[in-house]
């Protein structure tokens, strides 16, 4: 009982999982996307995700402002992700990771930024310890990339916090049930250089 109190306080997440991508030296040759009018926060979120992305995996990865590349692509921000008209919160997040492509988007106009904290804590155990020192464990000792959806929703910040309701998206058929929160203790630190 106090987990799921705990969860209406903070937000609530959801993720539904498939069978996970390859290892991650594949992901060293994707490229990072974002659109050509992506807002200043998104823009900043791309920078921040080729630099974790850097620190944790040793490899620069190439951003690209073409929306035509399908495949092996990091899609930063709701005009990079192929369907951009979803309707997001301030603090909202969405985090698609598929075979080919991963799209890290959210609300305007911290939600992406968010979004990318979270997947370098969520997938690549990365700690944020103070907002200019992040430490990330040796890359041999992390699990394959999983395909699923993970969404995050700040009830306390979100308009109509009342009446919104978070979607699973099913990626398979055998599509889990929800996870209370996400750890948002870590790249809370770094909100504070938006």
């Amino acid at each position: 009982m106090r987990h799921l109190l705990a969860a209406a306080m903070l937000g609530l997440a959801t993720i539904s999982r498939a069978q996970a991508t390859g290892p991650w030296d594949t992901l060293k040759t994707w490229t990072i996307l974002v659109a050509p009018d992506a807002n200043p926060s998104e823009q900043y979120a791309a920078e921040e995700f080729r630099t974790l992305f850097k620190q944790a995996l040793e490899a620069e990865l190439p951003v690209t402002y073409d929306k035509s590349i399908k495949q092996n692509v990091f899609r930063i921000g709701p005009g990079a992700a192929e369907n951009p008209t979803e309707e997001f919160g301030e603090e909202e997040l969405l985090i698609q990771i598929h075979r080919h492509d991963v799209i890290i988007t959210g609300g305007r106009p911290r939600g992406t930024l968010y979004g990318v904290y979270e997947f370098f804590e969520r997938y690549l155990n990365g700690e944020f310890l103070t907002y200019d020192h992040t430490w990330f464990p040796e890359s041999t000792a992390l699990k394959p990339l999983p395909v699923e959806d993970y969404r995050y929703q700040n009830r306390s910040h979100s308009a109509g916090a009342t009446t919104r309701k978070t979607r699973i998206i099913p990626s398979s058929p055998f599509a889990s049930a929800s996870t209370p929160s996400p750890r948002t203790n870590g790249w809370a630190a770094r909100r504070h250089r938006i």
